[in-house]
């Protein structure tokens, strides 16, 4: 007759095995996700590092790494908004240095 040993005994049910100790010990699968590292898995905060720690915890910027941004003369180009043909058109004249001083002093004196 095939007998099991009594001293490794697996639940299927409940996934814990009975160990040498007759203590229960449970059965965990690798957690591999970002909010769960084991090893070398880095978590990444999909940023670019533009330099490095230093010994003191400090941070060293490594200026060949940063990217330059380069940006377009925009003087005498009329920006256009992305905005529903179906929008009414209101026109609002460009404020005066005069109207602006007023509105200015109009809301420091009600605050």
């Amino acid at each position: 007759m095939f007998r099991s040993s009594s001293r490794s005994v697996f639940s299927l049910v409940t996934g814990t095995t009975r160990g040498l100790g007759g203590r229960k010990v449970r059965r965990r699968f690798p957690d591999v996700d970002e909010k769960h590292p084991k090893g070398k898995f880095f978590q990444e905060s999909k940023q670019k590092r533009f330099g490095a720690r230093t010994r003191r915890s400090g941070f060293l910027i490594q200026w060949s790494k940063v990217p330059d941004i380069v940006v377009p003369d925009l003087t005498e180009f009329e920006l256009k908004p992305y905005v529903s043909e179906k929008a009414p058109k209101i026109f609002t004249p460009p404020l005066d240095s005069s109207i602006a001083k007023v509105t200015a002093s109009s809301n420091s004196q009600s605050s």
